[in-house]
């Protein structure tokens, strides 16, 4: 197997994982996001306070910069993986 050939099964199967591993952070920030709507719902309704949730809210904010990093890792190798393509 050529070398090229070697190092696009290589980048491919890196995408893969990268792809894989955006989806899971992409469910981990929806999960977060129903709790902290959730909690909040619950904070506000059952004690009567007043919470903004900055706690649940920098995690969310977090989650969301990782998504967007991965996301752009993901489009880098699918367009590194576009130029080695065979015709």
């Amino acid at each position: 197997m050529s070398w090229i050939r070697q190092r696009e099964l290589a980048d491919c199967l890196q995408a893969r994982d990268l792809r894989l591993r955006l989806i899971g952070v992409s469910q981990r920030s929806r999960d977060i996001q129903a709790r902290l709507a959730d909690l909040l719902a619950s904070c506000s309704v059952s004690h009567g306070l007043a919470t903004d949730g900055s706690d649940l809210l920098e995690q969310v904010k977090h989650l969301s910069k990782e998504e967007e990093r991965l996301a752009s890792q993901v489009a880098y190798f699918e367009w590194i993986n576009a130029g080695f393509a065979s015709p």
